[in-house]
């Protein structure tokens, strides 16, 4: 399988979408490809847009995946790939879409525009419900989207799992969302 990251040209990092192999570095390679707008290095950015496809298959994620600005990640709408913690799993969120720093989030909240995440499965099942973990860090603002989302996370008594987490900033567009598989006794 190929994990590919569109702009103006197509960059192909090989990842195995096997749900055995570690995908992080490969994933997070196609976020980062092309000098963009890393969290903490520049405040914003229109001029290095990205889509990251990802292509049906079961990616098995070790730590966060850092978001970076103007990014669309979007999975197969007819077969959802999955984004799977693996039991050891680092960080605080599979997606991170504004990492904490020294002096809180890297880009202020009101300052993280255009940025949608669409037809994924985060699966947080494979992480020991006494472990927190969170499926995605959403601080954004305008012109950005969750569409089309599962949540899979743990039914054990007192799990520390979460589907979504959400500071600052406000929204445009929150939808499908809400329709997902709560497992947990925390929701999206």
């Amino acid at each position: 399988m190929r994990f590919s990251r569109l702009d103006c040209a197509l960059r192909l990092t090989r990842s195995a979408g096997d749900g055995v192999t570690d995908d992080t570095a490969a994933i997070q390679n196609a976020m980062s490809a092309g000098g963009r707008c890393a969290p903490g290095a520049c405040q914003s950015t229109t001029t290095t847009p990205a889509v990251v496809y990802f292509p049906s298959g079961t990616y098995l994620i070790s730590s966060s995946i850092i978001d970076y600005y103007y990014t669309q990640i979007i999975g197969n709408p007819n077969n959802l790939p999955v984004l799977k913690a693996a039991a050891g799993f680092t960080g605080f969120g599979l997606i991170d879409g504004d990492q904490y720093g020294a002096n809180g989030l890297q880009f202020g909240p009101t300052n993280v525009f255009y940025r949608q995440i669409r037809n994924l499965v985060f699966d947080l099942t494979g992480v020991p419900a006494s472990s927190s973990v969170t499926a995605v860090h959403w601080p954004t603002a305008q012109a950005t989207s969750l569409q089309n989302c599962v949540f899979k996370m743990s039914d054990a008594a007192g799990t520390q799992h979460q589907g979504l987490f959400i500071e600052g900033g406000k929204w445009d567009l929150f939808d499908r969302v809400l329709h997902c598989y709560e497992e947990g006794e925390r929701g999206c």
